[in-house]
Parts: structure tokens; C-alpha cells; sequence
């Protein structure tokens, strides 16, 4: 001992005889020699000699056993168990903390010898026992250990982690089942990480609830299939509990994780077990049908018992629901034909022997008519689908019966879809209706008719919640009939279908107002199509016989207020060509009532261009109260009846020779102020009564229209008028009356916008006016100009027009007076 001393040491050593266990001292003394190591006076031995020398005889603190771990684990001159076992040493003597814990196990961890960590965790867990915080700390480390570096990392999604075999792959488990020795794969035992596995079962006794979960998933992953089961079994099912029961229904664990079950069974070969835990599995697990269903196919295929796999995918083909399972189930069935017929065929290719030997041959025989049928029927397979679905989906059925090429397939189709189908849940209107059609006329078009009268019997009584296939349905029989039977049978077969009943608004009010509706046969008497097809098959025989009929028919739909405003001009011509006129303009009064304001107009315009017609020979008084009741009809519905008074005072005029009468007629509907283009209407209405006044009541009267038309008027459009005003008091020489005209006129749109009335008014100045006059003009033009910035007529749709009021007496004792207001 004394050769390695120096003189520096004396010192110490002296103090430590006084006070051997004095922790200080012992700092100080390895402090100094810890200096000398970096200048190569002491070395990593002498400095352990010390450290050692001392914890004979002193219990250190924690700061001074990590200065001497950190020496030795900084040294490269000791293995990790050396620093390893000072780590115990100071573990299993001192007061650890979390740091250290901590310190010690990643430390551990990073030697990544098993043997070390599991034993670094032994120390801890022994040493921290009643200490969750750092035993968590500890388990924490070595879980992540095992995640990130024992156990693969595996993102993929559970339905990723189950898509559809590669193909490749698939031709190659094929081939091993079939040419060469079909023995189980051993276990893999070179993949099992059995120790993570103890491990994680050990941590899986003490771990809260909501881990249990993810660390199953690990256990998963450590390919220990014995251990593996064992706790899935303790934790999925609590077996231990209850060995019968195979579902924990508060586990509340995820599918995957009973999938792994599965996939543990089929590598314990536990196959009896695996197909009971399968059909468990696969009625818990609804949602997952397709993929369980797959994976059992699969678990048959690898077992050689291929009659097996395709018993089990053609089943379920058949129990689909959606699409993408359908697809799913179809492709694998499909895809694994095809894989099995061209892997036979590449060895047969290759090896001669196999060539001579029968069973190949038929094997490729069968799956190749497997696959043709798997073809075929693949649009056979989507239609079932489809029906599985919605039953109540009419088209689904017609296009299945397209599938099928025979009568008796197509019949069978027909059949099984009226047993099927439910007539209150169609929501299609008239599709039914034409399921039945297509029905009967299957066999109408191969002249089997009493099998197609029978269809429609039944077709006809089926409760329809819609009228429009019931219509359908009899418009179809009854038309093919009169094809083969003639007329007189398809009259009586639409008289008896369309028979009003006595109480028939209560009828049709109770189909309205009923929860569930009555079926459609209670109003079929209301179908405006039935009726209509009825009267044109009534109306086709030109018989003199038939028209009481035809006459009751249309009585009959203008009482059910079935009839069109076609239906009227029907029923009036119907009348015409019966030379029975008063009876066509009857028709036209009657429907009258039936239409909205726009068709009515229409009506009255047909009926109005009849009462005109000289051949009906109807008095002045008849057409006037004609004209007079249309007028009163139409006033208020803002209908443009313009026409209308045209043509009444075109009546009186050139009838009646009534002038003044067809002028105030034309006034009347001038002064109108109807919705739609009014100023267009007015103005064509204003012009003509202009234009009659002029050429048969004078120009007094002509002054009275002028005034009320520019008073009534927009401004714009009152401008064309004051011109025309002024220039009759021009051709009357009435110049005062002019001026002031013009002058009015002018003030009532912006200069820039009235180039007309001031080039007249210039030219009338120029012409009949002097020197002052011209100039008041200019200087109101100036003034106009300045103060008529702001469209003044947009103000005066909003304020009302600029006034012109005419004198309020109808005569003046100066006619060269004007009462002009502005």
C-alpha cells in the first residue's frame, strides 16, 4: 500500500486513522487522485484500490457510487459486468432514487444482453418493492425495449394486415400443398422471442387495465404461440374463471386481438378448436364477416381440403349484403381457380411423369368449369346481392330477368319477384306496374293470351299504393286487346274500370286524408290518363252511336275536374262537328272555372274568336255581355288583356258602327294598370283609341285623350304623346296652346334625354315664334340642364308622375285656353 503513496497523501492518511469512517475525508482523498489521472500520475487501478478501500469501511452516499460507476463505465479498460455489478452493489446498499433507477436500466439496456437487463430488473423490482412510481419507471424502459428493438415494428391496419393474398404467393403455398410433402410447418421456434415473452406476461399481472391491450399486442408479436395462448386466454377470455365461456362481453377488447386467437390456434394446430372459435368468433363479429370468412377458406386451403374452401366461399357468396364484400368473397374464389388450374399446368409443362398421370387432368378439368361459372355468373351474383338488399327494387328484378335466356327462367324470375316484392314499399311510381307488364307480355307476344288475361287479372288486383301503376297496367291490357278483340271489348272494359261511384268525394278524400292509403283501385275512376285513353278509343269509331258515350265521358271528367284545357277544346269541337254550336260554347263556359288565370285567358280568347264566328249567329247583346263578363273575369288578375279589347272595340266599330263606344272601350283597358308590361300595353291601347278618335270624333275629343294619356303615362313614355299633342295644336295654330305643351313636356326628363321635343320646339320658335320667345326656351334649357342632373324620372316612379292636369271645365270661354299644371 505504502508504494503507491505519495508524500501528498500523508496527510490524508493521517486523518483517516483519527476518523477512518469520515465520509469528507474519503471525498477529498479520491478527489486529489482523480485530479492525477489526467496527468498520468495515478491510474484507473490505484483510483478503484481507493474506492474500494474505502466502502470497506463506509456506507457512501448515492453521489459518490455514481462517480465511481462513471469512472469505470468511462474506462476501457472493464467489461459492462463490472460496471454492471458496481451498479448492484450500490443498488442493493444505498438509498436509489428515480434518477439512478432510471440510470441503471437504460444502462442495462443498452449492453443488450438479456441476461444483464433481466437481471438489472430483478435488483430494481426487488429493491423498489412498494414504489410504483419507479417500478413503472423500470417496466416503462424495458417495454420500450422490447417495442423497438426485440419486436418488429408493424404499422399496417387491420384491414391492410388481412387484404387479399399476393398472387404470387398464393401460386406458391399451391404448389408446396400439392407437389411437395404436405407436412405442417414446424414450429418456428428461431422467431420466438421467448424471452420477451416471460416478460411481458409477467408485466401483463401488474399492469393497469387500460394497458392490457397493447401489451397483449406484444406478446403477439413475440411468435411464442404456446405463451402467446396461454395469455390471451387469461385476458380475452378469462378461461381460468370460466374454461366454457368463450367471450368476455365486458372486455372490451378489439378484434384484432381475437383474430390473433384464431391465427394462434392454426399454429398450435389446434384445427378442431379453430373451427369452433371460428364460428363464435364470426357471429360476435359481424362487421368482420368477410374477412373471417376468407381466412377460413384459407385455413381449409392449407390443409389440402380444397372441396372445403370452395364449399365455404360459394355459401357465403350467396349471404352478402354489400358490394365490396361480394367482391372480396369473389375475387379470392376466383383468383385461387386460376392460380390452381396454372400452377398444375406449369409443372405438367415441366415434367413428363405428371403428364402420364389421369389425376392432373381432371383436377384441371374441374377447376377450369369451376372458373367458367364463376365467370358466367357473375352478374347472376350481383343481382342476388342486389335483391338481398332491397327486395322492393323493381328494376333489380327486370334487369335479372335479362340475365336468363329461357321463358322458364325468366317466368321463375317473374314469380319469385311477385311473391318478394312488398307493393307498399316500392317507391318508384308505375314499376311495379311494368314488372307486371313485361309479365303478361311474355306471354301476349307469343299468343298465349289467356295466360297473359290471367296476369293481368292478377295484376290488376294487386293493392297498389300508387295510382299510376294501375293505370299502367290497365292502359297496357286494354290497348292489346283492342289489337286482337276490337273496339266494343276494349269500350266495356274501360267503362266498368272508370265506374264513378255514387259518393266519390268522400272516396278520394279518404285516400288522401288516410294514414296508410287505401289501394289504388278505390280511385281509379279518378285517372285522368284512363279517361282520356277511354274517350280517343270512344272518339276513334266515328259512330253516331257513340256519341252519348263520348258526350257522358267528358261530362264525367269535367265533373271529377279531370279535364285538361286540351280536354275542353276537345269537347267543344267534338260539339262543332255535331253541328250542335250551342253546345261547343257551353263547354268553353264550363271550363272556365276549372284553370288558373293564364289558361283561363286562353279559354276565353278561343271562346271569344267563337262567339265572333258568323256562323253561330249570335246576337249583339250575347256577344257584348260575352266581351263584357271576359273583361270582368280577367280585370284583376294582372293577365295582359289587351287583345281582348282590341278585339271588342274592333267588334263595335266595325259591327255595330258604334265609334264612340269602341273608343271608350279602348280607354277602358288603357287605363288599366296590370302586372305585366304595363307601359306596353297602355301605350298600344292609348294609340289606337288615339288613332280612332282622330279619323271619327274630332279634335275636342282628341284634346281629352291627349291630356288623360300624358297624365296617366311615365314620363318617358309620355314625351311621345306631348310631341304628338303639339303637333296638332301646330296644324290648329294654336301656338299659346304649343308653347305651353312644349314647355310642360320639356321639364319632364333631362334635356339630354328629350333631344325630340326640343328640336321641335326650336323649329317651332324659329318658325312661328320671336326673338323673346326663343330666348325664355334657351334660358329654360340652361336652367333644366343644372337642375335636372339627378334622373328625374326614376324620381318620378318613386313620387309619382309630373301632373298635367286639363282644365276642369269641359269647355272654356276662350278655346285658346290651356290649364297647364306643372
Amino acid at each position: 500500500m505504502f508504494d503507491i503513496l505519495e508524500d501528498d497523501d500523508i496527510a490524508y492518511e493521517y486523518e483517516l486513522q483519527k476518523s477512518p469512517e469520515d465520509i469528507n475525508v474519503w471525498k477529498r482523498y479520491i478527489g486529489s487522485w482523480e485530479e492525477q489521472l489526467g496527468s498520468g500520475k495515478r491510474s484507473l487501478v490505484q483510483i478503484v484500490w481507493l474506492y474500494e478501500r474505502m466502502l470497506k469501511l463506509v456506507t457512501p452516499d448515492l453521489s459518490v457510487w455514481r462517480r465511481y460507476i462513471q469512472l469505470l463505465n468511462e474506462s476501457d479498460i472493464v467489461g459492462y459486468w463490472d460496471v454492471f455489478d458496481l451498479y448492484g452493489r450500490c443498488a442493493e446498499s444505498s438509498q436509489i432514487n428515480l434518477d439512478f433507477v432510471r440510470e441503471f436500466m437504460q444502462f442495462s439496456i443498452k449492453t443488450f444482453d438479456l441476461k444483464c437487463i433481466k437481471q438489472c430488473m430483478s435488483i430494481l423490482l426487488g429493491k423498489l418493492k412498494g414504489k410504483k412510481n419507479e417500478q413503472e419507471a423500470v417496466w416503462t424502459m424495458v417495454l420500450n425495449f422490447i417495442n423497438e428493438s426485440l419486436i418488429p415494428i408493424d404499422d399496417t391496419s387491420l384491414e391492410n394486415k388481412f387484404e387479399e393474398q399476393d398472387y404470387d404467393d398464393l401460386r406458391m403455398d399451391i404448389y408446396k400443398i400439392l407437389f411437395t410433402e404436405n407436412l405442417d410447418d414446424d414450429d418456428d421456434d428461431d422467431d420466438n422471442d421467448k424471452w420477451s415473452a416471460v416478460l411481458l406476461q409477467k408485466f401483463l399481472m401488474i399492469c393497469s387495465k387500460d394497458m392490457v391491450k397493447d401489451i397483449l399486442r406484444l406478446v403477439v408479436k413475440t411468435n411464442d404461440h404456446k405463451l402467446i395462448k396461454k395469455c390471451l386466454d387469461e385476458y380475452l377470455f378469462h378461461k381460468s374463471n370460466n374454461p366454457q365461456k368463450l367471450f368476455n362481453e365486458n372486455s372490451g377488447f378489439d378484434f384484432d386481438l381475437y383474430l390473433q386467437y384464431l391465427d394462434t390456434l392454426e399454429k398450435l394446430k389446434l384445427y378442431d378448436e379453430y373451427v369452433k372459435y371460428w364460428n363464435n368468433l364470426i357471429e360476435q363479429f359481424p362487421p368482420h364477416w368477410t374477412l373471417l370468412v376468407i381466412k377460413l377458406a384459407d385455413f381449409f386451403m392449407k390443409r389440402s381440403k380444397f372441396d372445403m374452401m370452395e364449399k365455404v366461399l360459394m355459401e357465403n357468396v350467396e349471404k352478402t349484403t354489400h358490394m365490396k364484400d361480394l367482391i372480396s368473397i369473389y375475387n379470392h374464389h376466383v383468383n385461387f381457380e386460376q392460380a390452381y388450374v396454372e400452377t398444375i399446368l406449369d409443372e405438367l409443362r415441366d415434367d413428363e411423369e405428371l403428364r402420364d398421370d389421369e389425376r392432373w387432368g381432371k383436377e384441371i378439368e374441374n377447376h377450369l368449369e369451376t372458373l367458367d361459372s364463376l365467370s358466367s355468373n357473375y352478374h347472376l351474383k350481383v343481382n342476388d346481392l342486389r335483391i338481398r338488399q332491397n327486395p322492393n327494387i323493381i328494376k333489380t328484378w327486370i334487369d335479372r330477368v335479362d340475365i336468363f335466356e329461357s321463358v322458364e327462367d325468366k317466368c321463375s324470375v317473374f314469380v319469385k319477384a311477385i311473391e318478394v316484392i312488398d307493393p307498399f314499399k316500392v317507391r318508384v311510381p308505375g314499376s311495379f306496374a311494368k314488372l307486371w307488364i313485361l309479365y303478361a307480355s311474355m306471354y301476349w307476344n307469343r299468343k298465349k293470351y289467356d295466360e297473359a288475361r290471367t296476369i293481368f287479372q292478377s295484376a290488376i288486383k294487386v293493392p297498389y299504393p300508387y295510382l299510376n301503376d294501375l293505370e299502367e297496367v290497365w292502359k297496357d291490357w286494354v290497348g292489346k286487346e283492342l289489337e286482337i278483340s276490337g273496339f266494343h271489348m276494349a269500350v266495356d272494359m274501360l267503362t266498368k274500370a272508370l265506374q264513378i261511384p255514387l259518393d266519390y268525394e268522400k272516396v278520394i278524400e279518404k285516400y288522401k286524408t288516410s294514414a296508410r292509403k287505401p289501394p289504388a283501385q278505390t280511385i281509379l275512376f279518378t285517372s285522368k290518363k284512363l279517361w282520356e285513353f277511354y274517350i280517343d278509343i270512344l272518339e276513334s269509331s266515328e259512330s253516331p252511336n257513340m256519341n252519348e258515350s263520348i258526350i257522358q265521358a267528358y261530362e264525367n271528367i269535367l265533373k271529377l275536374k279531370l279535364i285538361t284545357p286540351v280536354g275542353i277544346i276537345n269537347y267543344a269541337n267534338f260539339f262543332k262537328s255535331c253541328n250542335k254550336l250551342t253546345e261547343s260554347l257551353q263547354v268553353y263556359e264550363k271550363g272556365l272555372a276549372l284553370f288558373p288565370p293564364e289558361v283561363t285567358f286562353e279559354i276565353w280568347s278561343l271562346l271569344i274568336e267563337e262567339v265572333l264566328d258568323p256562323k253561330y249567329n249570335l246576337t249583339v247583346e250575347y256577344i257584348r255581355h260575352t266581351f263584357d263578363q271576359c273583361l270582368d273575369d280577367l280585370e284583376n288578375t294582372g293577365v295582359n288583356c289587351s287583345n281582348i279589347f282590341t278585339k271588342y272595340s274592333k267588334f263595335e266599330e266595325e259591327s255595330n258602327h258604334q265609334y264612340e263606344r269602341s273608343i271608350q272601350i279602348l280607354l277602358k283597358g288603357a287605363r288599366l294598370r296590370t302586372n305585366n308590361d304595363k307601359s306596353k300595353m297602355n301605350t298600344k291601347l292609348w294609340d289606337l283609341a288615339i288613332e280612332k278618335c282622330q279619323k271619327y270624333l274630332g279634335n275636342d275629343f282628341l284634346r281629352d285623350i291627349y291630356t288623360e294619356c300624358i297624365a296617366f303615362l311615365p314620363n318617358s313614355a309620355a314625351i311621345n304623346y306631348v310631341i304628338r299633342f303639339a303637333n296638332l295644336e301646330i296644324s290648329l295654330n294654336d301656338y299659346i296652346r304649343t308653347r305651353e305643351l312644349l314647355k310642360y313636356g320639356a321639364q319632364l326628363i333631362p334635356p339630354v334625354k328629350n333631344e325630340s321635343l326640343w328640336k321641335l320646339w326650336e323649329d317651332f320658335e324659329i318658325r312661328y315664334g320671336d326673338k323673346e320667345n326663343y330666348k325664355e326656351m334657351l334660358l329654360l334649357k340652361q336652367k333644366l340642364e343644372v337642375e335636372m342632373k339627378v334622373d328625374t324620372e326614376e324620381v318620378s316612379k318613386q313620387q309619382g308622375n309630373v301632373q298635367f292636369v286639363a282644365s276642369s271645365s269641359k269647355k272654356t270661354t276662350n278655346p285658346d285656353e290651356i290649364d297647364i299644371d306643372i
